[in-house]
């Protein structure tokens, strides 16, 4: 058993160096280890190793980073509506009309921003 273990050793340092690919590596193993009566064999290559790439984003091309725009721009939208109220309410002198008049704008830009990012 440790002269097989020797020779699985010497494959293994010889795929290393590159004197065998994968392949011929898996089946000299296996001759190996077929050899002994109560080893089972699956031979089953590993995949190729591929260059690792980006994954391609849904949001690439046109209008790519309009989600980040949309987040940057909520916190400026925020300060505009309390701001939009306020001036509402001191020019109509009513602050639930104006919290009505500001609720509804919100509504609509951000309507109009989500319909943007489905696009």
């Amino acid at each position: 058993m440790t002269a097989m273990l020797r020779e699985i050793r010497q494959l293994d340092a010889a795929r290393r160096r590159g004197e065998l690919d994968e392949m011929e590596y898996i089946h000299a193993k296996a001759r190996l280890l077929e050899a002994v009566e109560d080893a089972t064999v699956e031979v089953a290559p590993r995949p190729e190793a591929r260059p690792r790439t980006r994954p391609i984003r849904r949001d690439a091309g046109p209008g790519a980073g309009a989600q980040g725009a949309i987040w940057l721009a909520l916190p400026i939208c925020l300060l505009a509506a309390g701001a939009t109220t306020l001036l509402g309410a001191w020019l109509l002198g009513d602050l639930t009309l104006a919290l009505t008049l500001t609720a509804t704008l919100s509504a609509a830009v951000i309507v109009a921003a989500f319909k943007n990012l489905e696009d």
